[in-house]
């Protein structure tokens, strides 16, 4: 942290559009498992639509020079798992299910810009950026067929 640079720099997180896409899709296979279970296996694929975040922040050297500017991102996570779930028939026409997943998580922000003119210099700017990281599901449900 610059002294000099950071000493009144603030984020405040504003407003953000809510996820408009969802994708997945699953490959996968069917099995007999126990009497009146089955187990569904595979391999799931999931890409959210890119949410935009915005909001505000207050950069200065001092509290005299200190003013408040407006940021955007775009962010896109997308998630590859190996994914089980297991279903109890009830009746061939409920199925109760457990499903566990385990598998990674892609996360990419990007597009960021701020409002600051560009004669200030010290404002941070922020590449693109790639993280992978652990990603998990656990989940309980039940279907019906009709």
């Amino acid at each position: 942290m610059n002294p000099i640079t950071d000493e009144f720099y603030i984020y405040s997180s504003g407003k953000g559009t809510p996820t408009r896409g969802f994708i997945e899709g699953f490959l996968g296979v069917e099995h007999p498992f126990f009497a009146n279970w089955l187990l569904q296996s595979g391999i799931a694929y999931s890409i959210l639509n890119s949410l935009n975040r915005s909001g505000t922040f207050i950069q200065g050297a001092d509290a005299g020079s200190a003013d408040q500017y407006d940021y955007n991102f775009k962010i896109r996570t997308q998630q590859l798992m190996a994914q089980a779930k297991f279903m109890h028939s009830y009746q061939n026409k409920f199925y109760p299910y457990l499903l566990l997943g385990l598998g990674a998580s892609f996360n990419n922000s990007y597009n960021y810009s701020t409002s600051v003119p560009p004669f200030l210099t010290f404002t941070r700017q922020y590449a693109d950026n790639q993280s992978h990281s652990l990603a998990y599901r656990v989940g309980l449900g039940a279907m019906a067929l009709s």
